[in-house]
């Protein structure tokens, strides 16, 4: 038991939890195929309550405000300001049941990246869809989130 624990706090020594950092066009972008693998985790022997505390605690700690939530979908909206660079990073997150194994999640996050101000002075686009969106395709970007994930998972299980 004790190693589990001393395993945790080393990950959250090595991946500490902070803002994440996206660019849309960014180089190091993968294909469409790399990207979905990327923003799909699966857990096993994980209650979906359980997850979704995780999941919420997870983008609190990286600096997201949530919009929407829903236990019954397992649903969590929720968005990232970087008014510095005039970017809001808007995430989706899904929990669905294996349809194989009730007992196993397949967790899915979803990232965008869009113009806080529309270019009009004064226009903020908070509480309305954005006028264009660009999927981020970084893969830290979706490790990141992963990473704080699993940790607040570990931490709410053994909570």
């Amino acid at each position: 038991m004790k190693k589990k624990h001393v395993l945790a706090v080393s990950l959250f020594l090595i991946f500490p939890l902070h803002m994440i950092t996206a660019q849309a066009n960014d180089p190091q972008a993968v294909s469409t195929l790399k990207i979905r693998a990327l923003q799909t985790r699966i857990y096993k022997n994980t209650n979906k309550e359980q997850a979704l505390m995780a999941a919420l605690a997870a983008f609190q700690d990286l600096g997201f405000i949530t919009n929407e939530s829903s236990k019954q979908l397992g649903l969590i909206k929720a968005d990232q300001i970087h008014p510095n660079e005039n970017s809001v990073i808007q995430a989706t997150f899904t929990l669905t049941p294996d349809t194989k194994d009730n007992e196993t999640l397949v967790a899915r996050l979803s990232l965008s990246q869009s113009d806080l101000f529309s270019g009009e002075e004064g226009t903020n686009l908070a509480g309305q869809l954005p006028r264009s969106s660009e999927s981020i395709k970084t893969p830290i970007t979706y490790q990141q989130f992963f990473n704080a994930f699993s940790y607040a998972l570990h931490l709410e299980r053994n909570s």
